[in-house]
């Protein structure tokens, strides 16, 4: 699912160019220091430089959040006093430079909160430790597929795993979840799609994951497609799957993370092809209770109070209302401007600066919004098509997932599966772990860069214990 991150971190995707300011004498180089959130702590490094005219530039580095490199609007150095701003001025620095002791003392501020933060000669951070990403030589057969999507002209490109010793073989297709994904599902130098294929080739069975269509070697456009063209795409490597003689075409199995769990319930409710259905973290309620709890839950564990969330929660729900009532971009607009004020009424003026929350920056996501993607994903509700599955189902879901809340979602897939036509399921959340299935301590986003662990080992042996006794690996 689309993560919205809390204003206290840091925004990733910051894109101001890189200012300057007349430097006086200040050692460059990397200074780094934690901030104190509450509930987390964030490293923060400034890296300085000077340029040819003798003025200091800066970048940002945020390690937790797997961001290096962030503009940095201007930095400065006046009377021992070291000062930086990014995001457009809504994030300063000033702190003051104590040379004997080699650091810097001062306060950041961002959407109107302050936080202590010391900077220190910092070191290279180097890339994250992944130990569980596969490193050749494997122990399997690998082969790279081109797979045409003949409905949408598009070619997906991807790679299939298959256990040597195997002549006929039951097959896992991973769908990955929302945003521009590669076949590893690569997120802040985790590969989970790698590890999983490692995992389920190594218990006999056939895994094939692909690049989104327009990401890497597949063709066709990412930016104009939705859900429903995701799930065109992932069915249309169930059915070359099925040709091949080395697979079983009656033993293919959909697992689908978090939105590609929305994927695997449309084909398993809809596509004889498909015989079984994983969902890690897949939705069971509508898309936009999902969106709604995700930032209610991410806002609470960072440290706000329940009580603004759940005032701003009715100002989300009428927003998504509003684009699903609306037909383009400027009928959405016109409802912002004219109803956003009442919208904000029960917000105080404070209480919408720490939420960047003002009528122009609801304004400001309506391309977001009005995207072809947004729009088919706010409203689609899996209900019915979870009660049209007839085929073997899993669903399994961390205990201290923020993106997809585990109790919401696990009993309304639950319920709508026994109200329907399936009769083998199994439900299961699993305690201690994240929205990437991570062991994890608050389950916050921000952890996901810092924990080693790619997949938790445990979600792994609860897959395969649901896979072997329904699709048994061909000797």
């Amino acid at each position: 699912m689309k993560s919205i991150l809390p204003i206290l971190t840091l925004a990733i995707c910051m894109m101001m160019g890189i200012g300057s300011a007349q430097a006086q004498t200040f050692p460059t180089g990397s200074w780094g220091g934690k901030l104190d959130l509450g509930s987390m702590e964030l490293r923060l490094i400034l890296n300085v430089s000077q340029g040819e005219d003798g003025v200091l530039q800066g970048t940002l580095d945020s390690p937790d959040q797997g961001a290096k490199g962030l503009p940095v609007d201007k930095v400065s150095f006046e009377n021992n006093v070291l000062t930086f701003t990014a995001m457009g001025g809504a994030a300063t620095y000033e702190g003051t430079y104590d040379a004997a002791q080699s650091q810097v003392s001062g306060t950041f501020s961002q959407a109107g909160q302050q936080f202590p933060l010391v900077l220190t000669p910092a070191g290279e951070t180097g890339p994250p430790k992944r130990p569980q990403t596969p490193q050749p030589p494997y122990a399997y057969g690998i082969e790279e597929l081109e797979i045409p999507n003949e409905e949408a002209g598009i070619t997906l490109t991807g790679t299939l795993t298959y256990p040597p010793n195997r002549a006929i073989k039951s097959a896992i297709v991973l769908v990955s979840g929302s945003g521009p994904q590669d076949r590893d599902e690569t997120i802040m130098g985790h590969k989970p799609f790698a590890v999983l294929a490692d995992a389920f080739t190594k218990a006999g069975y056939a895994v094939f994951r692909y690049d989104d269509r327009g990401v890497g070697a597949s063709t066709g456009q990412f930016a104009t497609a939705t859900t429903e063209d995701f799930a065109s795409d992932a069915l249309a490597v169930v059915k070359f799957l099925q040709k091949r003689a080395d697979i079983d075409p009656d033993k293919i199995v959909v697992a689908g993370h978090s939105e590609g769990g929305a994927i695997a319930t449309m084909l398993a409710a809809h596509h004889s092809e498909v015989a079984g259905a994983i969902f890690m973290a897949g939705p069971g309620v509508a898309m936009d209770e999902i969106l709604i709890q995700q930032e209610r839950d991410l806002f609470v564990k960072s440290g706000f109070e329940p009580e603004l969330m759940d005032r701003w929660k009715l100002v989300k729900e009428k927003l998504y209302k509003a684009v699903l009532n609306s037909n383009d971009e400027g009928e959405l607009e016109q409802i912002i401007l004219a109803q956003a004020e009442d919208w904000l009424a029960d917000i105080t003026p404070e209480e919408r600066q720490m939420l960047d929350a003002t009528p122009e920056k609801l304004t400001q996501s309506i391309r977001t919004l009005s995207s072809p993607w947004m729009r088919f994903f706010l409203s689609y509700d899996p209900a019915k098509d979870l009660q049209s599955i007839k085929c073997p189902v899993l669903a399994i879901n961390g205990s201290k997932d923020i993106q997809v809340a585990p109790k919401q979602n696990l009993t309304a897939i639950q319920q709508n599966l026994e109200a329907g036509k399936c009769k083998d399921i199994t439900v299961q959340e699993l305690e201690g772990l994240n929205h990437l299935f991570q062991t994890a301590d608050t389950g916050l986003p921000i952890e996901y860069n810092q924990i080693e662990e790619t997949f938790a080992p445990s979600a792994i042996e609860v897959m395969i214990e649901w896979l072997k006794p329904r699709f048994p690996d061909y000797q």
